[in-house]
C-alpha cells in the first residue's frame, strides 16, 4: 500500500514542495502506478507516476499555485493567511488484464505553505531572509515625511515560516531606525516630498507588501490608439457619407526614477521592485493600480562613467483616463 514517506520544502510555494511516496507491491503486476491526491481550498487536484523503482515523487507546488492566482490584493496591507492542502495516495495497478483501481483519501499528510519564495541563491546556499523584506541595510532608505513607511516583520525560518506581518510607522524629518528594524539597518530618512514624488506600494517576492518612494522625472505621456471607419448611408444633396473614429487605451504612463543608490540597492529595485507583479502608484490621494515596465535590457553600472547609480522605468497606469478625480 502505498504511503508519504516525506515531504520537502522550505514553507513557500513559490518554489519546489516535493512529496515522496513509498509505492505499494502488488503481486504479478504488468502495470503499476501511484496517484496522490492534493486537496486545496475547496479544488482537488491528482498527479500521477508510473512506479519505476522504490520511490516516487511529486512537486505539488503547481496545485498552489493555482488556487492562489485567483487572489487578488489592494494597496493596504492586510492579513496574510497559509494555504493548507490535505495528501492521499493510493496505488493503481493491473493483474491478467484486470484494472485494481486505488481510492486516495486525504489524511495520509498535510503541507502548510505561504506564498513567496526564496532567490536562487537563497536556495543554493541554504539560507533564508531573516524577516520578510530584502531590503538592504547598507544605507539609509530615503522616505518622504508624513507619509507610512511599510515594514514587513515576522521571520523566516525552519520548514514553515512564522505568518507575516506589515507595521505602518509614519515618516518622521531626518534619521530614524524604527523599532523591529534588522540588526545592523541604517534605518530611514525623512525628508520633505518633492513636487515630483510618488509612493509606489508592491507585493515583493515574498507576497508581502512594500513600499518604496521615487522622484518622478519631467515627463508623462500616454497611447491612444485610433480606428477609422466611414459610416456608408443613403445619399442626399444634404447628407452624405460621413467618417468616424473609435478611440482606446488612453492608458497614461509616469516616468520614474530613483534616487542615487549604492550598488545593493539598485540591485534590490531591478530584482525586487521591477518584478513585483503587483503595484500601485500614490496620485492624487488615491493608490492607482499600474505595472512596472522597465526597459528590455536596464544597465547595472558603468564602471567607465562617474554619474551616480540610478535605476529608471516607467509607471503604466491600470485605468483608463486621468487619474484625478
Amino acid at each position: 500500500m502505498a504511503r508519504i514517506t516525506s515531504i520537502d520544502h522550505r514553507g513557500f510555494f513559490g518554489m519546489p514542495i516535493t512529496v515522496t511516496v513509498a509505492p505499494g507491491s502488488p503481486a504479478n503486476a504488468t502495470f503499476h502506478r501511484v496517484r496522490l491526491l492534493v486537496t486545496l481550498g475547496g479544488s482537488q487536484f491528482e498527479f500521477s507516476s508510473a512506479v519505476s523503482g522504490t520511490a516516487v515523487r511529486f512537486d505539488i507546488a503547481s496545485a498552489f499555485r493555482a488556487v492562489y492566482d485567483s487572489e487578488t490584493f489592494t494597496a493596504t496591507p492586510g492579513i496574510y493567511s497559509a494555504y493548507t492542502a490535505q495528501l492521499g495516495v493510493c496505488d493503481d495497478y493491473m493483474t491478467d488484464g484486470e484494472l485494481h483501481p486505488g481510492t486516495p483519501g486525504t489524511g495520509d499528510g498535510t503541507v502548510t505553505a505561504y506564498p513567496g519564495s526564496l532567490t536562487d541563491m537563497e536556495r543554493l546556499l541554504g539560507t533564508a531572509p531573516a524577516r520578510y523584506s530584502r531590503k538592504p541595510t547598507s544605507s539609509p532608505e530615503v522616505c518622504f515625511v508624513g507619509y507610512q513607511h511599510l515594514a514587513p516583520v515576522s521571520l523566516v525560518s525552519g520548514i514553515t515560516p512564522s505568518a507575516p506581518a506589515v507595521n505602518s510607522i509614519t515618516v518622521a524629518a531626518g534619521a530614524t531606525v524604527p523599532a523591529g528594524s534588522p540588526a545592523g539597518s541604517k534605518g530611514i530618512y525623512g525628508i520633505p516630498a518633492p513636487a515630483d514624488g510618488y509612493e509606489l506600494r508592491f507585493i515583493n517576492s515574498l507576497d508581502v507588501h512594500e513600499n518604496v518612494f521615487v522622484t518622478g522625472l519631467p515627463a508623462t505621456e500616454t497611447t491612444i490608439q485610433t480606428e477609422r471607419y466611414v459610416i456608408s448611408r443613403q445619399e442626399t444633396v444634404a447628407q452624405f457619407s460621413r467618417g468616424i473614429s473609435i478611440k482606446q487605451n488612453d492608458h497614461e504612463r509616469y516616468l520614474l526614477s530613483t534616487g542615487p543608490l549604492d550598488a545593493q540597492w539598485q540591485r534590490w529595485y531591478v530584482h525586487e521592485v521591477l518584478m513585483a507583479r503587483w503595484a500601485w502608484i500614490g496620485i492624487g490621494g488615491h493608490y492607482i493600480p499600474c505595472h512596472l515596465l522597465p526597459d528590455d535590457t536596464v544597465k547595472m553600472r558603468d564602471r567607465q562613467k562617474a554619474a551616480p547609480i540610478t535605476v529608471q522605468f516607467t509607471a503604466e497606469l491600470d485605468i483608463n483616463g486621468s487619474p484625478f478625480a
